[in-house]
């Protein structure tokens, strides 16, 4: 599959509309509500995009893309911590933040980001990559 012009986009369309669904939401919902609200905007225009007549198989294709709340979550605080800090937290970090119960249901999160294109990780302990975000420092900004 092939991405082209058209689908970055469509991506970036998307973002600008969930940027100001969020930044609209934040006078009158709390922030978990907010990203609850976010996440059912991510399921119904991928479904738009991708229309109701599909194939199994690509059915299958879309369903592994999709985010599970909890993966979204966790995505969600990625992003936060990193543009906060400069760095990815640990895993113990995302366990206690986020009050998930275990490492290893979190390793579990972050390996279906991985596998869906979200993150990359590498051999350190807080070695995540957001493959979908580029941070720009402060200082950078004139």
């Amino acid at each position: 599959m092939q991405i082209t012009n058209k689908d970055v986009r469509s991506e970036q369309i998307r973002q600008q509309i969930r940027n100001q669904l969020a930044e609209e939401l934040k006078t009158v919902l709390p922030e978990e509500q907010i990203q609850k609200v976010v996440f059912a905007y991510n399921k119904v225009s991928v479904k738009y995009e991708f229309g109701e007549e599909e194939s199994d198989m690509d059915n299958k294709k879309k369903m592994n893309l999709e985010l599970s709340e909890k993966e979204y979550e966790v995505y969600q605080f990625l992003i936060k911590y990193i543009k906060e800090n400069g760095y990815a937290p640990s895993i113990r970090k995302i366990k206690l933040s986020l009050g998930i119960g275990g490492s290893s249901t979190v390793l579990g999160y972050l390996d279906g980001l991985e596998r869906k294109k979200k993150i990359k990780r590498g051999e350190g302990a807080r070695a995540i990559c957001l493959t979908e975000y580029t941070f720009v420092h402060r200082s950078l900004i004139k």
